[in-house]
């Protein structure tokens, strides 16, 4: 009885932890299918979420892995399709918990940044959930103008916040926007971030777009502007990536501090980058100009090369950069191609599209043999002149050749013309050497600048010729010319001439923000040199006169000097009886005067004095008459001009009795068939006392 009840105290108990036990299974099976619940629902609500989810600007985002190049803690996309790749193939959209990432500021907005010129920005992110923990993965997006660097802290406890900057580096002028994605443990989110990229000030840009075949050298020259009134140093240049490398323009690897030290508002190629295709990839790097100004510190270009393997036709340059062209300026480009292919590749056409008056195209070749250096096929000018619109110019050249693999090339150019000049005083810019002593003189300049924006000049010079002649005095550059009418004394000339056959024409060259400007000095001494109708005499020579006829000669007058020189009267020797002078027409050097200048002289001749312009000549007539004497005659005609000037023009001729007869006086050929010949002889008889030799029939 005994062993009965511990019996059934045992199978109660065996009861009671069975039924404790089934409860157990039953709860653990309803939690594992209300957690199965979820998981479903949640997957579910994930795909019906994913699909069709375009982000601002209709670019799709996909995760996954990607290859980064870090420069000084920032990141920059290397994928060719600027993308990154998923390892499942598809593409994940952000999620939203039931409370959102918190960002500070909501979105990004760098507003204008010049182009090249990194700005950064710091990006506060909030877990705003109370309970879970936040994992940051990591930061992507597709833009190349915006550059996340790593989070702060990669675990975000539930209510603190981490920070991870943004630098916008705008590669071209003009808005861009774009998303960056926020990998979390949680999900994706996307953070809108926009900019505004503005000309350089130092006018650098990206070296972007080049293509290159393999084995072959892209060698870009790096040229900077100086905006600042004081003097630029660069103190450091390196760049990013085994590829890319950095040279000096002299060739060697060390170079003094002046080679890097840039005038106020002086444009100077400092360094050339060079990559040499050793492997077909894509080459991305930067390059980091470091300078002495504390305003802009540092200076960030992109640098990205094609390497191929495909053969072709390959440009030298990705652009054609006339850079400013002032009003009245040309400026030529060379087009250098080089064909990477296995035939000979003639070039068909060079078009301009749009079409645009100002570019002028001249063809050096039309034929490229296979090799492996460049060569030039044609010199693109432009003309400042035929711009008649907005004063940028910009378009592209399309090069057409019968190339199977590369049929036709495209290169951009773009220009900007400065409409206006730099005016100033011609008269003085004149100097006049007279006769010994020699004194100093001393002249004042003043420019006005007609330009819509203010010229900065910074430096004039002369050519080390002229420095013992001419001299700049009194300039206390940089000197700020405002557009305006209005007349600014910059500085001043002194003149010593050494002697008095110091005449000739120098260059004043001036170095302002906008261009160099050319001003020409000229020394004169006020003469004018005569010619004759032949070049082989130089004495007006009548010969024998024998009858009351006149004869007449020209003799011409050349004013070389960049003044106008005034013929105040002539003068004829005593000895030259029945002589005159007369005025013929005055016209150009280059003896294209104008008919309606010619009929004035022809209808009223002008009245002494007479005034020649630079550049022009003046034809006088001399007529004799026989006199009634016999005899030799010689004297000089003196020509009175400004400056106190007197040219002397040798007269020569005889009188005697005779004549000369010419037999016969009729000549009347005989009736011939075409194409004969027909000959009859010309007599001639000497009636003088002398002999006389025949000059001319």
């Amino acid at each position: 009885e005994g062993s009965q009840i511990c019996v059934n105290a045992r199978v109660a108990e065996w009861r009671e932890t069975r039924e404790d036990a089934m409860a157990a299974r039953r709860l653990l099976l309803l939690s594992f299918g209300l957690v199965l619940l979820l998981y479903i629902r949640n997957l579910l609500a994930f795909e019906s979420g994913r699909e069709g989810i375009v982000h601002e600007g209709g670019v799709k985002y996909t995760s996954g892995s990607r290859s980064v190049l870090q420069v000084d803690g920032f990141t920059s996309p290397l994928a060719a399709d600027s993308s990154v790749a998923s390892s499942e193939g598809k593409t994940p959209s952000p999620v939203q918990l039931p409370q959102p990432l918190i960002f500070d500021p909501p979105s990004l907005d760098f507003r204008e940044e010049h182009v090249g010129m990194p700005k950064l920005a710091v990006v506060k992110v909030m877990n705003p959930s109370s309970t879970q923990m936040l994992q940051l993965t990591s930061i992507s997006g597709d833009s190349p103008d915006f550059h996340p660097s790593f989070f702060k802290s990669k675990v975000v406890k539930p209510g603190e916040s981490t920070t991870f900057d943004v630098m916008f580096l705008a590669r071209t002028v003009g808005a861009v926007q774009n998303a960056l994605y926020i990998h979390t443990s949680l999900g994706t989110f996307d953070y809108k971030v926009q900019g505004v990229g503005t000309p350089n000030p130092f006018r650098l840009r990206p070296l972007l777009g080049a293509r290159i075949p393999l084995n072959a050298t892209y060698s870009p020259l790096i040229t900077m502007y100086n905006p600042y009134n004081t003097p630029l140093q660069i103190t450091e240049m390196y760049s990013s990536g085994g590829e890319l490398h950095l040279e000096l323009l002299t060739g060697q690897n060390q170079g003094s501090k002046t080679l890097w030290e840039i005038r106020p508002y002086e444009t100077k190629p400092i360094a050339r980058a060079n990559i040499v295709g050793q492997v077909p990839v894509n080459h991305t790097s930067f390059i980091r100009i470091k300078t002495s100004h504390s305003l802009q510190p540092s200076i960030v270009l992109p640098v990205e090369v094609e390497v191929t393997e495909n053969t072709g036709l390959f440009l030298s340059r990705e652009l054609l950069d006339f850079g400013i062209i002032k009003s009245g300026e040309s400026k030529p480009l060379p087009i250098f191609v080089l064909n990477a292919g296995p035939h000979q590749v003639h070039i068909r056409s060079i078009s301009v599209v749009p079409e645009n008056p100002a570019i002028e195209i001249e063809y050096t070749t039309s034929s490229l043999k296979p090799g492996t250096k460049y060569s030039k096929i044609a010199s693109i000018t432009f003309h400042a002149d035929r711009v008649t619109s907005e004063q940028h110019q910009s378009g592209r050249l399309v090069i057409q050749a019968d190339d199977k693999i590369t049929h036709h090339l495209e290169v951009s150019f773009e220009a900007t013309v400065l409409k206006g000049s730099l005016s100033y005083e011609k008269a003085q810019t004149l100097f006049r050497v007279g006769n010994p002593p020699f004194h100093p003189v001393v002249r004042n300049l003043t420019l006005s600048n007609r330009f819509d924006v203010p010229v900065v000049l910074y430096d004039v010079r002369l050519p080390s010729y002229a420095r013992d002649v001419f001299s700049v005095v009194n300039f206390n550059g940089p000197f700020v010319l405002p557009p305006s009418k209005d007349w600014y004394r910059v500085f001043s000339i002194r003149f010593l001439p050494t002697s008095s056959d110091c005449l000739f024409n120098v260059t004043l060259r001036l170095s302002t923000n906008a261009s160099l400007f050319n001003i020409p000095l000229h020394c004169y001494d006020g003469r004018v040199q005569y010619s004759l109708a032949s070049r082989d005499e130089d004495v007006l020579d009548y010969g024998v006169l024998s009858d009351a006829d006149t004869l007449s000669k020209t003799f011409t007058l050349h004013n070389v000097n960049p003044v106008r020189i005034t013929v105040s009267g002539f003068y004829v020797s005593d000895s030259l009886p029945y002589t005159s002078v007369e005025l013929v027409s005055i016209q150009p050097t280059n003896g294209t005067s104008s008919s309606e200048g010619q009929q004035a002289l022809a209808r009223k001749p002008p009245k002494q004095p007479y005034n020649i312009d630079p550049g022009h000549n003046a034809i006088f007539r001399v007529n004799v008459t026989k006199p009634q004497q016999l005899g030799t005659f010689t004297g000089e005609i003196l020509v009175h001009t400004s400056f106190d000037k007197i040219l002397h023009v040798p007269v020569y001729f005889k009188t005697a009795v005779g004549s000369v007869e010419v037999v016969p006086e009729r000549l009347q050929f005989e009736p011939a068939f075409p194409y004969g010949v027909s000959k009859m002889p010309l007599h001639a008889r000497n009636l003088y006392p002398q002999p006389l030799k025949v000059l001319d029939v």
